[in-house]
């Protein structure tokens, strides 16, 4: 659990490759982690929208032959709906510093 909480806490503060290094390290000290485990870190990178990672921890669980629940399909979209947020918003703020005749 404490591994759980760690992942989950630097993954929700967008330090995925420290995330991704808990991860392994469930690993080497000889434990294997947990749909739930995936899970936490999906949810974490959910709030930044962070679909790349996101989909490599998919991937990942996948290959431990884990099968995604509901929680799991929950945190991929939300975290599909904060990266289309995220484009909106980055859109909008680059057509507000377009100058009016350049619209």
């Amino acid at each position: 659990a404490h591994y759980e909480h760690l992942l989950e806490a630097y993954a929700f503060h967008g330090k995925l490759h420290s995330a991704a290094a808990v991860l392994d390290r469930i690993y080497a000290a000889g434990h294997i982690p947990l749909l739930r485990t995936y899970n936490r870190l999906l949810h974490g990178l959910a709030t930044r929208g962070d679909i790349k990672q996101a989909s490599h921890v998919y991937l990942r669980l996948r290959m431990q032959g884990l099968v995604p629940d509901e929680q799991t399909l929950r945190g991929l979209f939300k975290c599909v709906r904060m990266y289309a947020s995220n484009i909106r918003v980055e859109s909008a703020r680059k057509l507000a510093q377009l100058k009016p005749g350049d619209r």
